[in-house]
C-alpha cells in the first residue's frame, strides 16, 4: 500500500509525492485482525491439530501417574509406567513437529501483517491506495512533469507556469505578463523571459523605463534628469582631459557636442 499525499493548490487538489504507507499502520488493530485470519491458514490448523493430539497425550499420561499410584498389584504398576512412558514419548514427538510448524506459522504471521494492515485514518488530503494504483500514479507524474504540468488527485493535468514570465509587443508597445497561478497561460505570440532577443530585451528596457518616468511626479522627474544631466558633465569633462593628454586640440569642443547631444536625449526623454 502507498500514501498518495496532496494539497491544494489555486484550487486544485495537486499530487504532490507518494510514499510507502507503512508509517500509517496501526500495529494493535492489525495484529488483532492477522490473529483472526492466520487461524484459516493450513499452518494454524496443523498447529492446532498436533497441540490438540499433545492434549490428549497429556491428559492420559497423567491419568497413568495418577493410576500408578494406586495400582494394587505390581503388574498393574508396571503397565501404568509404561502407558505414562509411551505417552510422554508421544508428546515428545509432537515437540518435534511444532518446531519448524512454529517457525513457518511466524513466517506466515509477518507475511499478513502487510497483507491485512489495517491503517489509521490519513490526514486530510492523503489517501491510502494500493500498489498498483500508486505506481500508474507516479508514471503519470514522471511524465507531467517533463511537460511542464502537474498532476491532479483524479490523474488529470494541468499546465503549471507558475514563476515564468512572457512579453508580448502590440500596436509597438511590450506587456508584460507573469504566470501566478496554475493554469495560467501566456497570450497567443508572446515570448518566454529567456528566450528574448538582446534588441528585444533593450526595446523592452526603454518601454519600462519611458512608463516609469511618466509615473513619476513633476518634481520627482525634473529631480531625476538634473542628476542624470550631472552624471553627463562629469563624464565629458573625463572625456575632454583625455582628448586634451592625446593632443587633441579640439577637446573642449567634441567635449561639448557629446554632451549637448546627451543632454538633449535626456531632456527629450524626462519631457
Amino acid at each position: 500500500m502507498k500514501n498518495i499525499i496532496t494539497q491544494q493548490i489555486d484550487g486544485h487538489q495537486i499530487i504532490t509525492r507518494i510514499e510507502g504507507a507503512g508509517g500509517l499502520i496501526d500495529p494493535e488493530a492489525t495484529r488483532r485482525r492477522v490473529a483472526v485470519e492466520i487461524e484459516k491458514t493450513d499452518v494454524a490448523k496443523q498447529i492446532n491439530e498436533q497441540k490438540s493430539m499433545m492434549a490428549v497425550y497429556a491428559r492420559q499420561a497423567y491419568q497413568a501417574s495418577k493410576n500408578h499410584r494406586t495400582a494394587k498389584t505390581e503388574a498393574e504398576k508396571r503397565g501404568f509406567e509404561d502407558e505414562y512412558r509411551l505417552r510422554h514419548a508421544q508428546s515428545k514427538e509432537i515437540e518435534k513437529i511444532l518446531a519448524p510448524l512454529a517457525v513457518e506459522y511466524q513466517k506466515k504471521f509477518r507475511e499478513m501483517v502487510t497483507e491485512y494492515a489495517v491503517y489509521f485514518t490519513p490526514k486530510e488530503g492523503e489517501y491510502i491506495v494500493e500498489d498498483a494504483e500508486a505506481a500508474d500514479a507516479e508514471l503519470k507524474m514522471i511524465a507531467a512533469t517533463q511537460a511542464g504540468r502537474v498532476l491532479k488527485k483524479d490523474l488529470s493535468e494541468i499546465v503549471d507556469n507558475r514563476g515564468k514570465v512572457y512579453y508580448k509587443k502590440t500596436s509597438g508597445e511590450w506587456f508584460r505578463f507573469e504566470m501566478r497561478k496554475l493554469g495560467d497561460t501566456a497570450p497567443s505570440g508572446a515570448v518566454l523571459d529567456a528566450d528574448l532577443t538582446d534588441a528585444q530585451r533593450l526595446e523592452i528596457m526603454e518601454h519600462d523605463t519611458k512608463l516609469r518616468i511618466a509615473a513619476l511626479k513633476p518634481a520627482e522627474r525634473l529631480a531625476e534628469r538634473d542628476v542624470i544631466i550631472d552624471g553627463l558633465a562629469h563624464r565629458a569633462d573625463a572625456m575632454r582631459g583625455k582628448l586634451d593628454i592625446q593632443g587633441d586640440k579640439d577637446a573642449l569642443a567634441k567635449a561639448r557636442a557629446w554632451y549637448d547631444t546627451e543632454k538633449g536625449k535626456v531632456e527629450a526623454k524626462y519631457a
